[in-house]
């Protein structure tokens, strides 16, 4: 039994350790679709669709080009954890630009942050 239990806080610990060792890098294109898995190979195509898609601790890279905006709201798991941060960022020396609101934007902005922990 004592062994058991050594094995399962050894677990704990690795876990908490290593929250991040799960975390995912996931792609949106101009030429992707939201049908496809969101690899770099197999992008995504909106920003909806990537902030609905992940979870705490990982990451979207948006390619180079011109999309609509998304909405971010304490409905999605994009705010992470303590440690393990979500992140929406342009990929290294591509040019992105949001021209406009998304679909489920409430407001006019392109980007539209709502009910998160310290926004």
């Amino acid at each position: 039994m004592r062994t058991k239990l050594a094995v399962f806080l050894a677990l704990i610990v690795v876990a908490c350790v290593c929250g991040n060792a799960f975390a995912t890098t996931y792609y949106v294109a101009t030429d992707g679709n939201d049908s496809w898995p969101g690899t770099e190979a197999e992008p995504w195509a909106t920003l909806q669709h990537a902030i609905g898609s992940i979870a705490s601790g990982d990451t979207i890279i948006v390619k180079q080009g011109t999309y609509v905006g998304c909405r971010i709201n304490n409905a999605y798991s994009v705010s992470g954890t303590p440690g393990n941060p979500c992140v929406l960022k342009a990929e290294d020396g591509a040019s992105v630009l949001i021209n406009g609101p998304g679909p489920l934007n409430k407001q006019n902005g392109c980007i539209e942050l709502e009910g998160l922990d310290g926004v």
